[in-house]
């Protein structure tokens, strides 16, 4: 199979058609956030960071968000550690709703 292997291109399959459906389901959805990759804020800032990459502490390709939930201000974001390279498997983004 591919370089991400078949529980990836699964999991991938089944958040498109869950999208799918969401989007079918109600047409007054928006797109409040999105992005390619998630990124950490580390600690020691950009030196920390690297250092992590440098060592396989984290491999920005492997983490993959399955879980959303929001609450008060903050979403909170559940990173399963499948792959190596996964820092933390509950993280949170501020937000202003």
């Amino acid at each position: 199979m591919g370089v991400l292997g078949p529980n990836v291109l699964l999991l991938g399959m089944a958040f498109g058609m869950a999208m799918v459906t969401l989007v079918a389901s109600n047409d007054n959805l928006r797109v409040a956030y999105q992005w390619n990759q998630i990124d950490y804020e580390f600690p020691g800032g950009s030196d920390d960071r690297a250092e992590a990459i440098r060592s396989g502490a984290y491999v920005p390709e492997n983490v993959i968000p399955v879980g959303l939930e929001v609450y008060k201000k903050r979403l909170f974001l559940t990173l399963p550690r499948w792959k190596p390279g996964i820092p933390a498997s509950l993280a949170y983004i501020n937000i202003n709703v």
